[in-house]
């Protein structure tokens, strides 16, 4: 499923993470970023200007929607330090053979998958791993991680059919990674959360106290930065009123949480 990044309020200049162009620069992007206001933590949370909630909870084009569950034992992502840019990425069948490639340009990625070819607005393209972020700009790949072999990891190339192919462990293009790491990566941007389904504790435990807002009859979806990860469970710091709390960030292999795929 294709994710929208991030809330759209008030523009500002942001740089794309991880897309060096050739010449090693970073493209310098005029973008839109929701940012919040200073907040008067003395005022009652009724005077508090709530835009952004009024966003997430209204937005048709924003609809809340958790992470898919977790499938395997971690996921293989793109280097955190290895620039990707201008480069084939290879993935393989079972054989050792090149199954497919992904390659990151100026203007498109493109992606060829058995001998046909894909660019970011086909699609058709087969290939449907846990996240693919097709915008140069933005570019991410995602997969998750099934099993691990000598030389390889197992990965799940589509959600839809559960087909795999292999990556291998030499490629300096990819990395393992724990879910439990992963998220935690990615929550320090930001998340988003059910609070009618997923309330906000004062402990990391479901039957620690509930800590209520007058704002949760109207608003069901909210907003916070992470402060800690303690197992399945987060803590953290709700956007606009400064509550904080603890929330599941899973359960079993459910994930409870929406994240920010940009930074």
């Amino acid at each position: 499923m294709m994710r929208h990044i991030i809330i759209l309020t008030i523009p500002i200049i942001i740089s794309s993470c991880g897309n060096h162009r050739v010449d090693g620069s970073l493209d310098n992007k005029i973008d839109t970023i929701y940012v919040s206001s200073e907040i008067d933590t003395a005022k009652n949370n009724d005077e508090i200007s709530l835009t952004n909630l009024d966003y997430l909870n209204s937005a048709p084009e924003y609809p809340f929607v958790a992470e898919d569950s977790i499938i395997g034992i971690g996921i293989v992502t793109l280097s955190d330090s290895i620039n990707t840019y201008d480069e084939k990425l290879r993935i393989y069948d079972e054989a050792g053979k090149i199954m497919i490639t992904v390659e990151q340009k100026d203007s498109d990625v493109i992606t060829i998958f058995k001998g046909k070819t894909f660019d970011r607005y086909n699609a058709t393209n087969p290939l449907s791993p846990r996240l693919f972020i097709t915008n140069p700009d933005y570019f991410r790949l995602i997969f998750d991680c099934i099993s691990i072999g000598k030389d390889s990891y197992k990965v799940i190339i589509s959600k839809q059919t559960g087909e795999t192919a292999e990556i291998k462990k030499e490629d300096k293009f990819f990395q393992f990674q724990s879910m439990e790491t992963f998220v935690d990566e990615w929550t320090t941007i930001g998340l988003d959360f059910d609070r009618s389904k997923n309330p906000l504790r004062k402990s990391p435990s479901d039957n620690s106290e509930i800590i209520k807002n007058n704002k949760e009859a109207k608003y069901k979806i909210w907003q916070a930065g992470k402060k800690l990860m303690q197992g399945e469970w987060i803590k953290i710091q709700i956007e606009n009123t400064n509550e904080k709390g603890w929330i599941r960030w899973k359960k079993g292999n459910q994930i409870l949480i929406r994240m920010y795929f940009i930074c």
